[in-house]
């Protein structure tokens, strides 16, 4: 039995030794490895606010400028601009008065469109209130020597399942010296296509884009006329003098 017993204990010191070398040779599962870490992505630089605006402009219209005199503009401003056209499928409400289609449309440079007659009255409120006139959308500053006019060239929407036409636009001919292409210059308004490849066109009359305006505040002003009711003559009738109350006639003295 002492053999026995003796063959047991070493079994055990084994088993401790087994056991042993195991808590020592012990290791955690391996970590899996970090992700790269990516570089922060630096904001984007922002831009000025004018260059942010001519952007927009020039994203949304078709800028009509004067025709350059001398060298060509390196770039065109909205002091450039005389007028703008504005293809869309939808009419076009004024956000004062909500009229649509807004009677002499204007566009300011912040890019909303308003009707000249409110405009005016808008901007002439603010002086005479002694305040800055602000854009009643975007409360942009609103001056009326940055108004242009802008003509809304009528489009038809398209819808899925309907069927579209594409025409492809010959690309001017870059400049020798490289940079962008001039702009095409046309003799009047009328005569700009109402698809043109570009942003800007010169033009040499701008005539013809009072007409549309001025018919439409005519024809404000009649409907106005016609809605107003009929006022007093300038000059009352004279007021007859008032008579006098008659007197009764005496009585003859009693005999």
């Amino acid at each position: 039995t002492g053999g026995g017993g003796g063959g047991t204990a070493r079994n055990l010191r084994r088993a401790q030794r087994e056991a042993g070398a195991a808590l020592l040779a012990f290791t955690h599962a391996p970590r899996e490895a970090a992700p790269a870490r990516t570089p922060a992505r630096r904001a984007a630089a922002k831009l000025p606010r004018p260059v942010a605006k001519m952007r927009f402009l020039r994203a949304h219209y078709h800028l009509l400028c004067p025709v350059a005199s001398g060298e060509a503009r390196a770039s065109v401003g909205w002091e450039d601009c005389r007028a703008a056209r504005l293809s869309t499928s939808e009419e076009v409400q004024c956000p004062i008065c909500l009229v649509a289609p807004a009677a002499a449309p204007q566009v300011a440079s912040c890019g909303h469109i308003l009707c000249l007659p409110c405009a005016l009255r808008l901007h002439a409120a603010a002086v005479d209130e002694g305040r800055v006139c602000k854009c009643p959308v975007c409360a942009d500053a609103l001056l009326v020597s940055e108004l242009r006019t802008v003509l809304l060239l009528s489009v038809r929407e398209v819808r899925a399942g309907g069927v579209a036409t594409f025409r492809r636009l010959p690309l001017p001919a870059p400049r020798r010296r490289g940079g962008p292409a001039p702009p095409k210059v046309y003799a009047d308004v009328s005569s700009v296509p109402a698809l043109v490849c570009g942003t800007v066109s010169e033009v040499r009359c701008f005539a013809s884009a009072l007409d549309a305006p001025l018919s439409q505040l005519r024809a404000a002003e009649a409907a106005l006329v016609l809605s107003t009711p009929a006022t007093l003559p300038a000059t009352l009738p004279a007021t007859p003098p008032a008579t006098p109350p008659a007197t009764p006639p005496a009585t003859p003295p009693a005999t």
